[in-house]
């Protein structure tokens, strides 16, 4: 094990509210922050009517009215402060964007941080490995490959060329600061289509360089920090090639899989990992990790065909060798349902092929939507089912949404959860899991006639609608950092703290600003305790040393 301090690497830089009247309206009259139900979806910003203009505003402001374009493709990230960013994509006009966005759910507000709010932008690249606020990416489209690493920086890699959107592909890397506002061009060329550099299978070397690729969405950060990505639309076709690489040697090495596009999936025997085992050249996306640090992989298939899979995978990133954990090894799997928030083994989402996925600090993975069963792209259809999964059963449930195909989307009323409310059904937009456990779903398109959105959503997952065993828990940054209050709204006494191993200290305010309740040395399952608390909205501030959380917590009458 590498000696690093990961625990200590996580630790934001910077606190996410500037001061304390701040943080308290923001969290009392925010739009954002009212009382979302759990199993619902809730419709936050953006049009409900497709393919919709930006407004981007004045750079590095917060404005209500700011939104980003509608767009497919992007980069995203989700910020160690709970703000969701965006980068690049491509507009309903075939435009390549390069410019960066910030969502901050506390204010409801979208932010234009950096980059044109032009098209077609070629890149300020800078000098290689060399932080400067003058450094800008390429326009980028058809991209995804991205990570946020330990101490909470943003990267991403390759994608295709959006200055000229002519099909070249790039694999070049980048790394951004939220902290600093600065890009820096961190390896890679400045040229398109770029062949690789293998190497030795296994064996690290500075020289190493996956070949440019498109369309990466199976990317995941493990227990040591290392970035790792697989698969993708590469020239020539669609990869199985597995990557990893090394922030403090800046160092790629090649894991596993063919030098070879379009490679055949060897499957080996399920639940048996193997040096031979691949899932095949396939454009996927990745679930999360697992509490024992091993790394997932869900469906995926061709781009061009629509033609895809419903496997699911698992890498052990200690041997770089995979399993075939479950799924049908057949193309094309329809669903199987069950009955509504009950797990079963034999439930089953079917085929997926650039879903929104999202991972949740109880340790479930989550999947939106899929595309043509068909495999026939001039017969695509779209579907809205959500569904999580837990990795320590190989348990799905199907969680919300209906069995139907190409279902109309209900926006209901702005701000409002709803049983009935539905994003419509689309791939390649953005998504991003917020520190509480909410899942956020921005952009894509519909398939077929395509419908470009720039709706923004936000799911509030019930902890009792297909529950995972408490050891299937995130091992790393999420779980370490936990701190809630349940329930909330509450009467007051029957509040209990939900916290990561601590000791963890509080601070109570009140709505004037007034502190009422201080108290240190508390676990999990320890009462908030304050002795008959008056009706109303108070700020509860949670530290345990290495992070600290700020949470809304409303006592009824």
């Amino acid at each position: 094990m590498k000696s690093r301090d990961r625990l200590t690497a996580r630790i934001p830089r910077s606190p996410h509210f500037t001061g304390f009247a701040i943080a308290l309206s923001l969290l009392i009259t925010s739009p954002c922050n009212v009382l979302s139900q759990s199993g619902m979806w809730t419709w936050l910003k953006g049009p409900q009517v497709p393919n919709g203009e930006g407004v981007f505003g004045t750079q590095g402001v917060a404005a209500a009215a700011n939104r980003p374009p509608a767009m497919v493709n992007q980069f995203s990230w989700t910020a160690l402060d709970g703000t969701l960013w965006l980068y690049g994509g491509q507009d309903h006009h075939s435009n390549g964007l390069s410019a960066l966005w910030k969502y901050d759910p506390a204010t409801n507000m979208w932010t234009w941080m950096k980059g044109p709010n032009t098209f077609g932008f070629t890149g300020e690249w800078g000098t290689q490995g060399v932080a400067s606020a003058t450094n800008l990416p390429p326009a980028k489209t058809f991209g995804g490959n991205s990570w946020v690493d330990l101490n909470g920086n943003f990267w991403m890699y390759g994608a295709e060329n959006g200055d000229n959107y002519n099909g070249n592909m790039n694999n070049d890397l980048w790394k951004y600061d939220p902290l600093t506002n600065m890009w820096t061009w961190m390896k890679g060329a400045n040229m398109d289509d770029q062949p690789a550099v293998w190497g030795t299978l296994g064996v690290p070397d500075v020289n190493n360089q996956p070949p440019a690729r498109a369309n990466g969405y199976a990317t995941w950060v493990d227990d040591e920090g290392d970035l790792w990505l697989f698969g993708g639309v590469v020239p020539g076709g669609e990869s199985d090639d597995l990557w990893r690489y090394d922030i403090p040697t800046n160092t790629w090495t090649w894991m596993n899989g063919s030098q070879t596009p379009d490679a055949s999936a060897v499957y080996g025997t399920q639940g048996v990992p193997s040096a031979a085992n691949t899932p095949g050249g396939r454009t996927a996306v990745s679930l999360g990790k697992d509490a024992d640090g091993k790394l997932w992989l869900q469906g995926g298939g061709y781009i061009g065909s629509y033609y895809g899979w419903g496997d699911l995978w698992r890498l052990d990133p200690s041997t770089g060798q995979w399993t075939w954990m479950s799924g049908s090894s057949a193309a094309l799997p329809q669903p199987s349902y069950g009955s509504l928030c009950f797990p079963d083994t034999t439930n089953d989402p079917g085929k997926r092929l650039l879903s929104p996925t999202w991972q949740t600090p109880d340790g479930r993975m989550w999947s939106f939507g899929l595309v043509s069963t068909s495999g026939n792209p001039n017969q695509n259809f779209t579907r809205s089912d959500l569904w999580t999964f837990c990795p320590s059963t190989l348990e799905w449930t199907w969680v919300h949404g209906p069995t139907t195909i190409d279902p109309p989307g209900n926006w209901g009323t702005i701000g409002v959860s709803a049983p009935t409310n539905l994003p419509p059904g689309r791939d390649n937009g953005s998504w991003w899991t917020t520190p509480n456990g909410d899942l956020y779903l921005f952009g894509g398109a519909t398939i077929g006639t395509p419908q470009w959105y720039s709706d923004l959503w936000r799911f509030t997952p019930d902890p009792s609608c297909g529950a995972c065993d408490l050891n299937t828990a995130i091992a790393g940054t999420t779980n370490e950092l936990a701190a809630d209050i349940v329930p909330n709204p509450s009467n007051g006494s029957d509040a209990r703290l939900v916290l990561a191993p601590g000791p963890w200290q509080m601070t109570v305010h009140d709505g004037l600003g007034r502190v009422v309740q201080q108290r240190a040395g508390l676990v999990n399952g320890d009462p908030v305790g304050m002795a008959d608390p008056r009706a109303g909205v108070y700020l509860v501030t949670l530290s345990n040393g290495h992070a600290t959380r700020s949470l809304r917590w409303v006592v009824q009458d």
